[in-house]
């Protein structure tokens, strides 16, 4: 019923019906699923629940593995708007910000198995960490970015790892300084994405994840340079500059980015 369902929502993708109550929707302490019109409201129930059963799922995995420990139920409630589309496959997290937002926001415009798979993934690190460290303490924009890189599908790994490559042999390094000071990262930003990326898998074979958090988190407070030197004994940023080029030009196409590899339709 499942699999069927999500067929036909795909072939809604290219004929979607104009009936409103077609549209699919579902429900948990966690969640609220807003899903695209489907032919039947049968389907478009089943496929939000789907959604609904893929993002719970991705909720636990993401906190077990970063956190060590799940988030409470109703901890950063989030409603998922989702949006299908064969040629588009964008994802965007607006996080509460505000004492009177209390929920996530989260927007997706992809296909229906990614909706279920890699893009709601690369999202929901945006939605685990925010409601860990939510505002003003949130992660650093890179540190978000490149964690959640590390669920995106083998065509968005590769293509960062090209680009990695031609800079490393062409000597177009970015500037790390800048990078880290940014307050957020432009989605059409290739390099800002590959370099985030990669400074994260870089950090991450100096140290565990649980340091790489702490890390953002005293960083926040004290500084780059300060947190650093704490946590990875590199006395600067442009210290770290120096070490991540280095251990780019030794691997230019880096590590396979896989301390965490899911399929496109869920987690396993």
């Amino acid at each position: 019923m499942k699999a069927l369902g999500r067929i036909w929502c795909m072939v809604a993708v290219v004929a979607v019906s104009s009936r409103a109550d077609a549209a699919g929707f579902a429900m948990s302490d966690n969640f609220t699923i807003l899903t695209p019109a489907c032919p039947t409201q049968q389907d478009a129930t089943a496929y939000a629940r789907e959604v609904l059963e893929s993002a719970e799922a991705w909720r636990s995995e993401i906190a077990r593995h970063w956190l060590g420990e799940e988030l409470p139920p109703g901890a950063g409630r989030t409603t998922v708007n989702v949006s299908f589309s064969d040629k588009q496959d964008t994802g965007l997290t607006w996080a509460t910000d505000h004492p009177q937002r209390r929920d996530h926001t989260l927007y997706l415009t992809t296909t229906p198995d990614r909706a279920l798979g890699t893009t709601l993934a690369h999202e929901m690190v945006h939605v685990v960490l925010a409601t860990r460290f939510p505002s003003p303490r949130r992660l650093a924009a890179w540190l978000e970015e490149g964690i959640a890189s590390s669920y995106d599908d083998g065509a968005r790994q590769a293509a960062r790892k090209q680009s990695l490559s031609w800079i490393a042999r062409t000597g177009n390094w970015p500037d790390v300084e800048a990078l880290l000071n940014s307050p957020n990262l432009n989605a059409r930003d290739a390099t800002a994405y590959a370099t985030a990326s990669s400074i994260t898998e870089f950090l991450l074979t100096r140290g565990d994840r649980h340091t790489l958090l702490e890390f953002g988190q005293y960083a926040g407070e004290h500084g780059w340079d300060a947190a650093l030197a704490r946590y990875y004994r590199i006395p600067s940023t442009a210290d770290l500059e120096r070490s991540w080029q280095q251990w780019v030009r030794q691997s230019p196409t880096g590590p396979q980015n896989g301390h965490l590899r899911y399929s496109t339709t869920g987690p396993t």
